[in-house]
């Protein structure tokens, strides 16, 4: 006698092992905020609640800006990047937040920055961020 078989069920059913198994290789759990607008750069302070319940010294974190707001070739990291000019400086950090689930992103008082393959740099003072944050799983 035959079986009928929710192919629906099963499929979701591979999907959530899928997703599991590729937690377990990489022993990472990720947060990512997705694309947001952020229309004043210019010493800006925002916090960030994610739920993954982690000392801000035990996560690795990567900051990303795009004039579009979409994934492609307008896409910088710009963690790390930081330029000192009188009066203005300019970059972006991330740093501790009130409690484990909560950073805070701060940029420069003249805006955050990012530098060309030719030396020069460009002044970031509007435009979309996104952090991605990650923390091994032991």
């Amino acid at each position: 006698m035959s079986q009928m078989i929710d192919t629906s069920t099963l499929i979701h059913e591979i999907k959530s092992l899928k997703d599991r198994i590729v937690v377990l290789e990489n022993n990472l759990q990720i947060y990512d905020t997705g694309w947001i607008n952020l229309a004043d750069w210019t010493d800006a302070t925002v916090t960030i609640t994610h739920s993954l319940d982690t000392a801000f010294t035990d996560l690795t974190y990567r900051i990303y800006w795009s004039a579009s707001g979409a994934d492609g070739a307008d896409n910088y990291d710009i963690t790390n990047m930081i330029k000192w000019d009188d009066p203005s400086h300019y970059g972006s950090i991330l740093h501790a937040g009130a409690d484990d689930d909560n950073v805070i992103f701060q940029t420069g008082g003249g805006g955050a920055v990012t530098f060309s393959a030719a030396g020069g740099s460009t002044t970031i003072t509007s435009g979309y961020y996104r952090i991605i944050l990650s923390k091994k799983i032991v």
